[in-house]
């Protein structure tokens, strides 16, 4: 995500939006060490127009502190928004990872993701316009 964007970041709504998740029946996922959360994800029914958010899911959120990639948690994080998403009667899962992140694509392809050639633009903060593909999994 840009450093403008970051910047931007409202605490105040970002934990007001959080409480709501977390009194959700979304499913929520975090991975600690050493008794700190490094990393976390969060799936929803798919929010995306062109999809059924009766038998597709999305990983609407999902991040790992860069101080522990390549440790795990992020497939721990993916292995576990799979397991949710099926056992939630999911058919399959999308998630949107800014176009400009190949370490990300490459990362969502290894767990299975393929890009299904959908994009869109979002505004993420005042005046910071990101672009954003789709890619998606079927679901065992």
């Amino acid at each position: 995500m840009p450093d403008a964007a970051l910047d931007e970041l409202d605490v105040s709504a970002g934990s007001l939006m959080w409480g709501k998740l977390l009194q959700s029946d979304h499913a929520i996922t975090v991975a600690e060490d050493a008794g700190q959360t490094v990393a976390f994800c969060c799936v929803v029914p798919s929010r995306d127009p062109d999809h059924n958010p009766d038998s597709d899911a999305e990983i609407s959120a999902i991040h790992v502190d860069p101080k522990h990639w390549r440790r795990g948690a992020g497939r721990a994080l993916c292995t576990a928004a799979f397991a949710a998403a099926a056992d939630s009667a999911f058919a399959k899962i999308v998630l949107w990872v800014l176009s400009t992140n190949a370490a990300a694509i490459r990362f969502y392809e290894a767990m299975g993701f393929q890009p299904d050639f959908a994009t869109k633009s979002e505004t993420v903060a005042e005046g910071v316009l990101v672009q954003l593909v789709r890619l998606r999994r079927n679901l065992p």
